[in-house]
C-alpha cells in the first residue's frame, strides 16, 4: 500500500473511532472528533495500568497524553510520537525490551486490520477501563525515518534540523547507521 493510501486509511479509521466515541458521548468534555480523547473511564484505565506487573517492573517511564490508538499507533495523524520514538531509539534509549503502553476507551480497540507505515511503532499493551490487552508482535524503530519526513516537518522540529546537519557533516552518516 502506498504512503498516501496508508495515510488516507488511517484517517478513515481515526474518524470511525471518533464517531464511535462521540455516539456514546464517551468524551469527558464533549465531542472527541479530531482531538486526543479525554474519555470517561480514563481514571479506571490508569488504575489498571499502575496495577499491571509489567508496569510495576518498569524502571523508566516516558508518558504522553492518551491518544486514539489501536495496536498500531494512530495518534492524531501528525506523526510526532513516531518521531519521538525514533529520536529515543537513535539515542539508544528505546530497544526491543522497551515496554510501550497506551490507555484508551474500549471503543478505541478494534478487531480489524490496521494500516501501518514502515515508521509506525506498535504498542505492547492496551489498557482500557475494563482491563489490559497484550499486543504481539512488537515493532520498534531503529532511528529516525528520514525518508518519511517532509522538509516542513524537519524545519518545525529543531532537533531534527540539528541531527540532519550533523549527519551531513559526518561521512559515516547518521548515528543509527554506524
Amino acid at each position: 500500500m502506498s504512503s498516501d493510501r496508508i495515510t488516507d486509511a488511517k484517517a478513515r479509521l481515526r474518524h470511525k473511532v471518533w464517531q464511535r466515541l462521540d455516539s456514546v458521548q464517551a468524551g469527558r468534555s464533549g465531542p472527541v472528533n479530531g482531538k486526543i480523547p479525554n474519555f470517561h473511564g480514563a481514571n479506571r484505565a490508569a488504575e489498571h495500568l499502575t496495577a499491571h506487573p509489567r508496569w510495576q517492573k518498569a524502571r523508566v517511564v516516558k508518558a504522553n497524553p492518551d491518544k486514539a490508538q489501536t495496536e498500531v499507533r494512530l495518534g492524531k495523524g501528525a506523526g510526532y510520537s513516531d518521531i519521538e520514538m525514533g529520536l529515543l531509539a537513535q539515542a539508544g534509549l528505546v530497544s526491543d525490551d522497551t515496554l510501550i503502553v497506551t490507555t484508551v476507551h474500549e471503543l478505541q480497540v478494534l478487531d480489524e486490520p490496521i494500516p501501518e507505515a514502515e515508521h509506525d511503532v506498535s504498542v505492547d499493551l492496551i489498557v482500557t477501563p475494563d482491563g489490559a490487552i497484550s499486543c504481539p508482535p512488537r515493532r520498534r524503530p531503529s532511528g529516525i525515518s528520514w525518508e518519511d519526513l517532509s522538509e516542513q516537518k524537519i524545519a518545525a522540529i529543531p532537533i531534527l534540523q540539528e541531527l540532519r546537519e550533523l549527519a551531513a557533516s559526518d561521512p559515516e552518516g547518521p548515528p543509527h547507521n554506524r
